[in-house]
């Protein structure tokens, strides 16, 4: 069984909670998470349960929530949870990170399989596909890109001394933001660094 596809069946048998405590993800983001929160948030989704969560937004606006925890995702470098919002009567996507309480409700509620399939296949975001992307990029990061492609089938094409020509079939606009908004920082690494 993949570890990826369980958190986005909700498949209650996966993780016992007597784990949960010693789950340590490393990544580059830092963020908290009180694993009080955690802990709810995964119970809700494992058990069908929806949580009554206290959020606070980009805005550092609070708002209280009765939520019902469909699916739980990590993306990049962050735990999301894509879940039904009563006060809204919508399908919202939340930052695990910023829910600051959580606790269980009384309440039991059937897993949406439509939504469930859905992220599995696009993730926890709406994104855009771009098609034919066309990037002239630096030669310090052409060794990263070769190590870790945007696309299995990208072309790399030398432009020159000190440029290369980058083609992406197809990546999500948001991936492709992030990775160009990441670039200004590894182009100035230093030489000893591989990348």
């Amino acid at each position: 069984m993949r570890w990826t596809s369980s958190f986005t069946t909700n498949n209650p048998d996966f993780l016992d909670t007597a784990y949960l405590n010693s789950l340590v993800i490393s990544s580059g983001l830092k963020v908290t998470i009180d694993p009080d929160v955690f802990n709810c948030i995964f119970e809700s989704w494992k058990t069908h349960t929806a949580a009554d969560i206290v959020y606070k937004d980009v805005e550092d606006r609070f708002s209280k929530r009765r939520i019902d925890t469909h699916v739980l995702a990590f993306q990049d470098s962050a735990w999301f949870i894509r879940a039904f919002c009563h006060k809204q009567n919508s399908i919202r996507t939340f930052a695990v990170h910023r829910i600051i309480g959580a606790k269980l409700s009384d309440r039991s509620f059937e897993p949406d399989e439509d939504l469930i399939r859905k992220v599995k296949q696009e993730g926890p975001f709406v994104y855009r596909p771009v098609k034919n992307a066309r990037l002239i990029c630096d030669m310090a990061i052409k060794k990263y890109l070769i190590e870790k492609p945007l696309h299995r089938n990208q072309v790399i094409k030398n432009a020159g001394k000190e440029k290369f020509s980058l083609f992406i079939p197809e990546i999500w606009d948001a991936d492709l933001v992030h990775w160009v908004s990441q670039q200004g920082a590894r182009r100035n690494l230093p030489s000893r660094n591989p990348l």
